[in-house]
């Protein structure tokens, strides 16, 4: 959720299918695209390993992240492949260091500026309530905003 309302904003309504541990929700937008189709799944087996993974495709390109590749974004047009590295940490690393890195602040009475907010936090919660209830209902459900 936070994924996608980072990358595409604030959805409308959203529909999901399957179960608690397995969901696939498609987002609509006013402002953007159409829709956005998310799939999670949580199993409980600690021999898996995480992995994230997003295919954005735009009108004249595809981006393509996979964590258990060795490429950090694939970006696809006109029949070539571009490989781009990111330096560094990838997203989940850069989460828990900056975080960390707040606690220390607070800590040492230093100033501290958090990337994320309570108010997205609040917001990705107003969604996946959306989600919960669609996946009750079977329905499209709207999202509220603040």
């Amino acid at each position: 959720v936070d994924f996608v309302r980072w990358c595409f904003g604030e959805p409308t309504s959203v529909m999901s299918t399957g179960d608690p541990s397995h969901l696939l929700t498609a987002y609509t937008f006013a402002d953007g695209p159409g829709t956005v189709s998310a799939e999670g799944g949580w199993l409980d087996d600690p021999d898996l390993d995480f992995r994230m993974s997003y295919r954005v495709e735009f009108d004249r390109a595809v981006c393509i992240a996979d964590s258990a590749a060795d490429d950090e974004l694939v970006v696809e047009r006109d029949g070539e492949s571009e490989t781009i590295q990111f330096p560094g940490l990838n997203g989940y690393e850069a989460e828990v260091r900056h975080l960390l890195a707040c606690v220390r602040a607070k800590a040492a009475g230093e100033e501290f500026e958090l990337t994320a907010t309570l108010e997205d936090a609040a917001a990705h919660m107003r969604i996946i309530g959306a989600e919960r209830r669609s996946l009750e209902s079977g329905a499209p459900v709207g999202c509220p905003s603040g």
